[in-house]
């Protein structure tokens, strides 16, 4: 009864990024559908180089090219919930991106990508993050996705840390801005 009165508003997406396996079958009984099937584990230091020139730095540092205001403030709200939070410059943009440090099987030190304005930007900027990350200690990233990600090195997991939504926005693979993972590394 909780439930369906939480979930009663039709014009709004709600997410479940965390569920147990063995809630997964009662959150789908109740309308969510998958939008990740799975993650993808890579060491993106290892993917082709960019096409361009590109500085990775930190987000406290605004880049002397043009950026959208919203997402600066988004790189530094994150950088205060203990992520890291970067941009990649080229001569004409400068593109954000959030990652969560995580450890992989109790020892293996890791990020998570928690945002990006799409998954082809992080493909396209592997190489210089990769580098950026694995100088912090943080050499494998994990990005949810449904198949393995073309242009990236690495290995596709299905089943593993499937995100779930209901409403009427699908989220994108990507943005896990503002919620859970992010806020309290979960």
């Amino acid at each position: 009864m909780l439930t369906s009165r939480a979930l009663k508003h039709k014009n709004v997406t709600y997410l479940n990024i965390s569920p147990a396996s063995h809630v997964q079958r009662i959150i789908e009984a109740q309308g969510f559908l998958r939008y990740s099937q799975g993650q993808f584990a890579t060491l993106p230091v290892l993917s082709r180089t960019s096409d361009h020139p590109v500085k990775v730095f930190s987000a406290d540092k605004a880049p002397n090219v043009h950026f959208e205001t919203f997402e600066r403030d988004l790189l530094l709200s994150h950088m205060k919930y203990g992520c890291i939070a970067v941009w990649c410059v080229t001569s004409r943009c400068a593109r954000p991106f959030v990652f969560t440090p995580r450890i992989v099987k109790g020892f293996v030190p890791c990020a998570q990508l928690i945002y990006c304005r799409q998954i082809e930007e992080f493909v396209r900027f592997a190489r210089p993050l990769g580098c950026y990350l694995a100088l912090r200690g943080r050499p494998l990233v994990l990005v949810d996705a449904n198949a393995p990600i073309p242009g990236l090195f690495g290995k596709y997991f299905k089943d593993v840390a499937p995100k779930y939504f209901k409403g009427p926005e699908q989220p994108r693979l990507g943005d896990l801005a503002y919620t859970e993972a992010a806020m309290f590394g979960l």
